[in-house]
């Protein structure tokens, strides 16, 4: 009559438990009760865990990481040949050439980047 082991064991308890003198809405409720506890206690035990997985994971990722957000070598590598592909190519007629990139920046390149708009910015205010 039950499709799964679980359901036919929830079933047999039921009717182990049940007291026939109760009303219709009162014969199970202690064992509702007890299987909301339960379930209740099951769920805060989970949520420690996930808390305390997710604090070894922050600890772990601040001992690998130096104190800056820094890109990894192989990711500049990638970005660099992406520009050199990109730079090789020819221009469609009428298109302007890609320069996006990839959107991801270093700290010195946009100093350096700042430095070099601010020297063209008064070399043309002098003229």
């Amino acid at each position: 009559m039950t499709a799964t082991s679980q359901s036919a064991a929830t079933v047999s308890e039921y009717l182990s438990i049940c007291d026939r003198d109760l009303q219709p809405g009162e014969r199970g409720r202690a064992m509702m009760e007890r299987k909301l506890r339960g379930y209740l206690s099951w769920r805060a035990k989970l949520a420690e865990i996930e808390d305390s997985n997710k604090q070894n994971d922050r600890t772990d990722a601040n001992k690998d990481a130096p104190g800056t957000a820094t890109i990894s070598a192989a990711l500049l590598k990638k970005d660099q040949e992406k520009a050199k592909r990109a730079a090789s190519r020819r221009r469609v007629r009428g298109g302007v050439p890609d320069a996006s990139g990839s959107g991801r920046t270093d700290a010195t390149s946009v100093v350096t980047t700042e430095g070099d708009a601010m020297n063209e910015v008064t070399s043309i205010a002098e003229l």
